[in-house]
């Protein structure tokens, strides 16, 4: 996990002179506790289970391009040929040639 958070944070409830302490933590704008009283551990282990979580829905997003990709490479006649050079561009032009 490689997070600075020193630059980018600012505590917005100490710049407000206020009976209740309320701080924001702030990292480029965006909230990173969005609780109150959240001490720094809970807020990184917040942050690395957004980014796992992200990390596995862009991987299940990767995944399923490519599967229907491949798919759509067995349902194109050039491209089973030998000696086509198959990546996902060239799949996509000849499928939209075949069409």
């Amino acid at each position: 996990l490689f997070l600075t958070l020193s630059p980018g944070l600012t505590s917005v409830g100490d710049a407000k002179k206020s009976k209740r302490k309320s701080n924001v933590y702030k990292v480029s704008g965006v909230n990173i506790l969005n609780r109150n009283s959240v001490d720094s551990k809970t807020a990184l282990e917040r942050l690395q289970r957004r980014r796992e979580n992200h990390n596995f829905v862009e991987r299940r997003r990767r995944d399923n391009i490519n599967h229907t990709i491949t798919t759509l490479s067995t349902l194109i006649p050039r491209c089973t040929e030998e000696g086509a050079k198959l990546n996902k561009g060239n799949i996509l032009l000849m499928a939209v040639d075949y069409i």
